[in-house]
């Protein structure tokens, strides 16, 4: 679900509003908007989500700086089947339907008849959506379609991972610590050493499709997740980035961009209880990669 927070028209007021709007997520509160940098928007929230799977409740007890303007956050809520259900009864009464019906899991009979079939949009533009912004229930999806590879359907995460180590085995990579769980990155499971992720950079930007991964990847103080970080730095437009966060856990990977089409691989990971704090040494350190990068072309 896509919460979304900003200033109200009058200035005085947090506006929260989830979207899709579905009648089983309720939102009970909102953040006091105060002054102040943005900083981490998210930890000041206050925020309170109960779920029920078949329901739930989102509270914000905190605090929110009208100086962030709007955010977004994607936040899993209801178990599959009933977000399912509320997405498609929703949009069945937004196209002028109704539906009282309910929701099971199983499969579907032979011979059922489909209503209606979607195409998904090419894999560029879901991984650009997925890198930019970074989406992870869009993300988990992508990885469960790569179990479809070698397996029939169903897909399970243990089957995608798999696929993931059989396509890195190909290519000499050598990942002994990676563990992947989720598919996202929401897990306190997964990992990978800050070498090994260095090193897929480096094979991605040797690959094939090297210019659809790089511009995938959100631009310093111009879009996605890092469209308001390094505004006032000179690697502002100059660093293609990824950022990852948990409570307890700051990441930024990808590429400084150097004269000469060259390019400088970055990566860093923050374990730790105040790793909320770390976001501007995290900055700086990418400052410091593109203001050395300057510095050598200049000698």
């Amino acid at each position: 679900m896509r919460l979304v927070f900003a200033p109200n028209a009058a200035g005085d007021a947090t506006d929260v509003r989830i979207e899709p709007p579905v009648d089983n997520v309720a939102l009970r509160g909102a953040p006091q908007l105060v002054a102040g940098d943005c900083g981490d928007w998210r930890s000041a929230l206050g925020a309170s989500f109960v779920n029920r799977a078949d329901a739930a409740d989102a509270a914000f007890g905190g605090r929110y700086p009208a100086a962030c303007g709007e955010r977004d956050w994607y936040v899993a809520l209801l178990d599959h089947p009933h977000y399912v259900l509320a997405m498609f009864a929703r949009y069945w009464k937004d196209a002028g339907g109704s539906f009282t019906g309910g929701v099971r899991e199983g499969h579907a009979p032979p011979g059922a008849r489909p209503i209606a079939t979607l195409q998904s949009p090419p894999l560029y533009d879901a991984v650009r959506d997925i890198n930019k912004l970074s989406n992870n229930v869009m993300a988990r999806q992508l990885f469960l379609t790569l179990a479809t590879t070698a397996h029939a359907p169903p897909a399970t995460t243990a089957r995608a991972a798999e696929a993931v180590r059989h396509w890195l085995a190909k290519r000499r990579l050598g990942f002994p610590e990676l563990v992947m769980e989720n598919g996202s990155g929401l897990s306190r499971r997964e990992r990978i050493a800050a070498q090994s992720m260095a090193r897929l950079l480096l094979a991605a930007d040797a690959s094939r499709v090297r210019g659809d991964f790089v511009s995938s990847l959100a631009v310093a103080a111009t879009d996605g997740t890092v469209r308001k970080r390094f505004a006032d730095d000179d690697v502002a437009d100059q660093a293609l980035l990824k950022t990852g966060s948990l409570e307890g856990v700051r990441a930024l990977a990808g590429y400084v961009l150097a004269p000469g089409d060259r390019r400088y691989v970055v990566v860093c990971f923050v374990n730790h209880r105040n790793a909320s704090r770390a976001q501007r040494a995290i900055d700086l350190l990418v400052q410091w990669v593109y203001a050395g990068m300057r510095e050598g072309a200049a000698g």
